[in-house]
């Protein structure tokens, strides 16, 4: 089966260059868009950034958890928490966002006593840990660019480099849209997601650029771009179905941080093959020709 796929998508001659501004026009009105539910939603943090606390409970009854919730939100004396199963309907994970830790655990535990949860694990995270950790996140996020960065300039141009970054900086946008617009929770498990789509982004951008390098015989960029994204199409469509059938289980069958970070990693490969296919080249040779260009004026 695998044969027969690689056969006919390396006998594919798709003419991808033709639609670059139409890739460059998507792209910008969901940039756009991330821009705009940034503003009108933000990023619904979770309490690793904003301090709070974790309770795992069990039941031995089923919890049914659309009553709790609603119970949960008409008391104005708790504190904002969210809430969701873990391995069964019996056991339930809820975070808390709230830095009065006693009071707040205090007011739970009193709310919650006539369902008589067992509670199995209780953590808290204060303040200075959650300031610590948006910094760690952010420094992650940056180094890991800025080594993309250096990498590309060394292996390939610095107009590859540069569209290596923007088609990345693209990517993470788009994933940061997407926790914003479906109000997903953003916590360490999203930055872990990022980094792992940044690199997988990445790595299929490499594989392009390096069959762009390979085919400089090429003149016409139009021409240039179909024959080396069409070349490496096969690898690229194959090793992100394999990577997705293997993710779409956990994303489907399992529940709370694990089945938001499987979707997110789920949605990032299908951005990164479609930015590293529609973005990565034609910037990547957008640019170079940009540059030849000026030098020849010049």
């Amino acid at each position: 089966m695998r044969f027969i796929i690689s056969s006919l998508l390396d006998e594919c001659s798709f003419d991808f260059a033709r639609y670059k501004k139409v890739a460059f026009f998507i792209s910008s009105i969901l940039l756009v868009s991330t821009f705009i539910s940034l503003e009108t939603k933000g990023l619904s943090f979770g309490i690793d950034f904003t301090g709070g606390m974790v309770l795992e409970v069990y039941s031995e009854k089923s919890i049914d958890i659309t009553q709790l919730r609603d119970d949960f939100s008409q008391n104005q004396s708790l504190p904002t928490a969210s809430m969701h199963y873990l391995e069964d309907q019996n056991h339930l994970m809820i975070k808390v966002r709230s830095q009065d830790f006693q009071d707040g655990l205090a007011k739970i535990k009193a709310f919650l006593k006539p369902y008589n949860f067992r509670y199995d694990k209780i953590d808290c995270v204060g303040p200075q840990i959650s300031k610590s950790l948006i910094y760690r996140s952010g420094i992650a996020i940056v180094l890991s660019v800025l080594a993309m960065f250096v990498y590309l300039f060394f292996r390939f141009t610095p107009a590859f480099a540069l569209s290596g970054v923007l088609t990345t900086l693209h990517d993470i946008a788009l994933l940061v849209c997407l926790y914003s617009a479906c109000e997903l929770e953003f916590n360490t498990s999203s930055v872990a997601a990022v980094l792992a789509i940044v690199g997988y982004s990445i790595n299929d951008s490499v594989v392009i650029f390096d069959k762009l390098r390979e085919n400089t015989g090429i003149k016409n960029i139009t021409k240039r771009i179909n024959v080396s994204v069409n070349t490496t199409l096969s690898r690229t469509i194959l090793t992100s179905a394999t990577t997705m059938l293997a993710i779409a289980p956990v994303a489907f069958l399992s529940s709370g941080d694990i089945q938001v970070f499987s979707l997110i990693i789920l949605a990032g490969i299908a951005i990164g093959t479609y930015s590293s296919i529609f973005i990565a080249a034609p910037l990547a040779l957008l640019g170079k020709n940009a540059r030849e260009v000026t030098h020849e004026n010049a």
